[in-house]
């Protein structure tokens, strides 16, 4: 198994050196309209800006902005910015896939309530304040009574995952102070999430394609939204859920040297390629476990997938859309963003980066 990042010198130089190549790509990401390209293709190049992730990427770009002065991060994101507000469909949703289509997705619109958050903070703009209300009234709106979301979902059908958008939801309401008339909503959701948990941690109903097995991709969204959630509101049962489930792919990491691409029931480990990007949520995940329970062995893990993920980055390269960028899969030709450098695996490897350099 790969060793942690200490034990095999990759320095906090090597550290930054990954961390400025992926934010780096990520700038080549940006198109002219403000938007981040969805992904790098070797065989199309860029693909066009994908509203869902140019959500997340902004708050990744204000906390590198903390660490590093060369650019200027406000005109960058406020950009980005500008663009998601042209998109933003009349009831309060924002389109899935590119930007392109009018179909709303509950998914998509919660993972750009990062985005909308951290820009209402930074500027106090009545735009992104009167953007986030009526995304989160939209999505509360839109809630099942069992806290699922049915309607605007991919396939008509209930996912796990979406305790990523309760987070989101989280994010925005505090930050327009409106937090309380939301909770119920929050809690629903990840109550509902709870409930589709196995007693060994594996969640049901958490497919991205169904008849495959959840990705760690998939996995890592429903953990990570559960364990944010939980440390704000203070609800023991999220927080142990989220351990629960993270542990076990800790094991798995540990015993078998790297994670498949997904785990179907009773984590039977799915296809031999690597989903590079839950690789990198994991290392995030279980550095935030470090940083709450004071666990070292978290950190090892952290560390030690982060190597896994550098691995996979080219440094140097012919290609703008490779060098600096983090492949879908591993090998490359894996099914997951086949022969692709989605913009969502260099937004959750650049946050790793940050965790460990924090340390």
């Amino acid at each position: 198994m790969t060793t942690p990042l200490a034990d095999s010198m990759l320095s906090a130089v090597r550290l930054r050196n990954h961390l400025d190549a992926t934010i780096e790509w990520l700038i080549r990401a940006q198109r002219s309209n403000g938007g981040f390209s969805g992904y790098y293709s070797i065989f199309k190049g860029w693909s066009l800006p994908y509203p869902e992730t140019t959500g997340y990427i902004i708050e990744t770009l204000l906390k590198y902005s903390s660490i590093d002065s060369s650019k200027n991060w406000a005109d960058i994101v406020f950009r980005a910015g500008e663009w998601l507000l042209t998109v933003e469909l009349r009831e309060g949703g924002f389109p899935a896939g590119f930007g392109t289509e009018k179909t709303p997705r509950i998914f998509n619109t919660g993972m750009i309530l990062f985005g909308l958050s951290s820009l209402y903070k930074l500027s106090k703009d009545d735009r992104y304040r009167q953007a986030g209300l009526r995304t989160i009234s939209w999505l509360r709106a839109n809630q099942n009574d069992d806290g699922s979301w049915i309607i605007a979902s991919p396939g008509g059908n209930p996912h796990a995952y979406q305790s990523r958008v309760a987070w989101g939801i989280l994010e925005m309401s505090r930050a327009l102070d409106v937090a309380e008339s939301y909770l119920p909503t929050i809690h629903r959701a990840n109550d509902w999430v709870v409930a589709q948990q196995d007693s060994d941690g594996w969640f049901r109903n958490n497919d991205l394609i169904h008849g495959l097995p959840p990705l760690t991709h998939n996995i890592a969204y429903t953990v990570r939204g559960l364990l944010e959630c939980s440390i704000v509101l203070r609800r023991d049962a999220w927080m142990d859920s989220a351990i629960r489930a993270a542990h076990a792919v800790y094991l798995d990491w540990k015993s078998s040297g790297e994670l498949p691409a997904g785990y179907w029931s009773g984590w039977k480990r799915g296809p031999s390629f690597r989903c590079v990007t839950g690789d990198a949520q994991f290392g995030g995940i279980w550095f935030r476990m470090w940083q709450i329970t004071g666990e070292k062995f978290w950190l090892e893990a952290a560390t030690g997938i982060a190597q896994q993920v550098a691995h996979t980055q080219k440094l140097k390269h012919f290609l703008s859309g490779v060098k600096g960028g983090v492949p879908g899969a591993s090998p490359i030709w894996g099914r997951y963003l086949r022969f692709g450098y989605p913009n969502w695996a260099a937004k959750f490897f650049a946050d790793l980066l940050m965790f460990l350099m924090d340390v």
